[in-house]
């Protein structure tokens, strides 16, 4: 049956594609597809009626080829929403969510399909971007059911430590709808893991994915109590002293979890400050989105730039005068900025 169903969009695609036209498309996607596939296709597959796994194992490998066979396509500048080749992607992507969100049993071969598609790409182009967008997708129809990371898939989000920089910046976004559920679930604390692994390897691209997933946590989680405003020179010293005894004691342990995982990331984003520019540029970009998301955090993130305005300003004559020796550096005959603040 696949096969055939597969044929029979060959053969309308090069029929239409010669006319420029795929309206036929829009209609099998917003009604055909409702009545067709969710009624009856995955009902046979969940029922495991007339040989329900082998529909589904069907569905989703004609999925991956249409997503595969868009990865291939020529890219075309004037290329509309409503051609065939974006019409078949959005199809397959609709049909693999509701895959994932109606059968928990092929979830993490679905996963394990999008991160071998993601590693094998060469370009941060189409070829890869629509494999991204669709694990975002899935995480976000299904972010309930990621909360606990399965054991499986593990080793997957350590292989984003062997990505280049833009690459692993789409894939941890894309893990976005997971963190913004609240409370401290236990793919947080994995996900946390795999930022610290990665702020200590040698690889600045690690370095500054590190920094970036510490951002997405910043500016998406919801804390639960406001944090300190302690001053710079005290940024090691976050606690709970600022309160009264009262209110010390309605405190209970998620909430003080909470805060200290605040705490950690605000002191990974001040080392990150002790590196590479990239990397401390990579810091002061993320954090007005950070603050404007999240204004609570103002007084600390305040004080952490201050300390390090501090680091190159020296006052002369009741003058703050930036000190041009600690910001730039001579490297091959030519000078280069070590602090992206006064680029």
């Amino acid at each position: 049956f696949i096969k055939q169903l597969k044929t029979s969009f060959d053969l309308v695609c090069q029929t239409f594609e010669k006319n420029n036209e795929a309206f036929w498309l829009i209609l099998f996607t917003k009604i055909n597809y409702n009545d067709f596939y969710r009624d009856y296709l995955l009902q046979l597959a969940k029922k495991e009626l007339f040989g329900g796994d082998l529909i589904l194992a069907g569905l989703i490998e004609f999925c991956f080829q249409l997503l595969d066979e868009y990865s291939q396509s020529p890219t075309l500048m004037n290329e509309s929403s409503f051609s065939v080749i974006e019409l078949l992607k959005t199809l397959a992507s609709k049909w693999l969510s509701d895959i994932v969100r109606l059968h928990k049993s092929i979830q993490e071969d679905i996963i394990h399909r999008l991160f071998d598609r993601i590693l094998e790409a060469k370009a941060n182009d189409r070829t890869v971007k629509h494999f991204i967008e669709q694990l975002y997708d899935v995480m976000k129809t299904n972010s309930h059911r990621f909360v606990k990371w399965p054991e499986q898939l593990k080793d997957r989000l350590d292989q984003i430590l062997l990505m280049r920089y833009d690459l692993a910046h789409d894939v941890i976004d894309a893990f976005k709808p997971i963190i913004k559920l609240s409370g401290n679930t236990p793919f947080r604390e994995t996900y946390f893991q795999l930022l610290r692994t990665a702020m200590y390897r040698p690889r600045l691209d690690c370095r500054r994915m590190a920094v970036d997933g510490y951002l997405i946590l910043l500016k998406h989680a919801k804390w639960l109590i406001r944090p300190p405003a302690a001053q710079a020179s005290q940024m090691t010293m976050f606690s709970l002293v600022d309160r009264g005894a009262t209110q010390m004691n309605t405190i209970n342990s998620t909430q003080r979890s909470t805060e200290g995982q605040c705490i950690e990331l605000l002191m990974q984003l001040r080392r990150s400050l002790t590196q590479q520019y990239d990397v401390r540029l990579t810091v002061y970009e993320g954090l007005l989105p950070v603050l404007c998301k999240s204004p609570i955090l103002m007084a600390p993130i305040l004080d952490m730039l201050i300390s390090q305005i501090a680091l190159y300003y020296e006052p002369i004559c009741d003058k703050c005068t930036l000190n041009l020796s600690s910001c730039l550096i001579e490297r091959d005959d030519k000078i280069q900025a070590v602090e992206p603040f006064v680029s």
